[in-house]
Formats: structure tokens, sequence, C-alpha cells
């Protein structure tokens, strides 16, 4: 009976599909990203009217955080401060291919959601919205919070902590001047710990923190990259 439901509804949705003035072919609405990488979604666009078309595209809800900023790239170009952008011309039938999804992952572990509306600059009702959604997923190995050539660092041990936590290290590079900033669940700074080239072990001291859940996060030249959390429970 379900398959037969499906076979007596598919033309009605098949209809719907090919009346939308909009389509875009065989989107990727949900994927899983490595930390570290920058995400690169291409669209395929297609004017499914029986006109010509001024298409217009808007990042809907887009981010900008330090580096980790979304953007929508047009062949070699990318935009990403804009309310509506027009994008080409399409005649009937005619499939736009070089219009893409853009933004680095970041190397926090989260998932990011946006979403992007095609529509006739001419007539704004023929328009259609995606949604968008990535993982975010840490791809380093067990124990390893972040790791590149200039530097190697681990997450913080024990977890939770009692008397003093650990974080090892190895910085390779001068240039890059790496801290670890510990704030607490209010968003106050509590520590702000600089990671010293000659050492390869960083003790974080509980003493004068009380039991709680704290975040640190990983700066390089004043930059956060990465935010885990610990707990402190004495």
């Amino acid at each position: 009976m379900r398959l037969l439901l499906l076979i007596l509804f598919s033309p009605f949705f098949s209809a719907l599909a090919f009346g939308q003035s909009i389509a875009l072919l065989d989107p990727i609405l949900e994927e899983s990203i490595a930390t570290g990488n920058t995400v690169e979604t291409e669209l395929k666009v297609r004017n499914n009217s029986d006109h010509l078309m001024r298409l217009g595209v808007k990042l809907n809800d887009p981010f900008h955080k330090s580096d980790l900023i979304s953007s929508i790239c047009i062949g070699e170009e990318c935009f990403s401060q804009f309310d509506a952008l027009e994008v080409t011309t399409l005649h009937p039938g005619e499939v736009l291919r070089d219009v893409r999804i853009h933004f680095n992952a970041g190397y926090d572990e989260l998932t990011r959601e946006l979403s992007v509306t095609f529509y006739d600059i001419e007539n704004p009702s023929e328009s259609l919205t995606e949604r968008f959604r990535y993982h975010v997923k840490d791809d380093f190995p067990n124990g390893i919070l972040f790791a590149n050539e200039a530097l190697q660092i681990s997450k913080v041990y024990p977890n939770p902590v009692s008397n003093t936590a650990s974080i090892d290290y190895a910085l390779h590079n001068l240039s890059q001047a790496a801290t670890i900033s510990v704030h607490n669940i209010l968003g106050d700074r509590v520590l702000n710990l600089q990671l010293d080239q000659a050492e390869t072990n960083l003790k974080i001291s509980t003493d004068q923190l009380p039991n709680g859940i704290y975040f640190y996060t990983l700066q390089l030249n004043g930059k956060g990259v990465t935010t885990k959390k610990f707990v402190i429970r004495k």
C-alpha cells in the first residue's frame, strides 16, 4: 500500500517541483566537515520558468566571526557584505553552475546553518530558499586540541580536574604568539597563560578557582582558534 501511494503521489510532487520558477539541482543540504577545512558547496541553479530571468541571490543569517566569514562566490569573486546581489540573466531552462557557498569551518566542533535565497529580480515572489547545515567535526588524534606546522597542543587533562590541570604542547615557530585564556561560565576571563617555546607543559592551578564549568581558548597571535570546556571538581 505504501509503495502504491508513493507511485500515485509522485506525479503530483513532480508537478510541484516543475511548477517552481527556480530550482537547485542535486543540492547537498547537509554535510560533515573536518575542522580546519574550507567549505565549498557548489550550487547549480536552473531557470524553470518560460521567460528570461534576472537572477538575484541573498545569503540569509550569515556569520561573521574572526575569519569564519560566510560568503557567496560567483566565479572567482566572493561576497560577504551584501543584502541582495544580482548574479546573471538566465534564459528559460538555462543552468547556472558557478555559484558556491564558501567559509572556513574553524576548529570548534559545532553545527553551522545558513540559508540562501534565489529570486527573480523582476518578480521577487518567484523565489527559492534552501537551508544548508554543516556539522564541523574534530579530526585530530585523540587528546589533541590543535595541530599545525607551528604548534601541537593537547586538550586539558585530567578533566574533571581537582588540583592542577595540564596541557602538553610543542611550539615550533617563534613568530606565533600562543596563549591559553580561561573564562568562567559567565564569560569573565580568570586566567591568561602564555605558552613558552622553551617549555612543553603548561600547568593550570585551580587554587583560586571555585568548582564549576570553565572554557579555555587557544589564541594564536591574539586570534581565538578553538574553545573547549573543562570542569573543576575539588
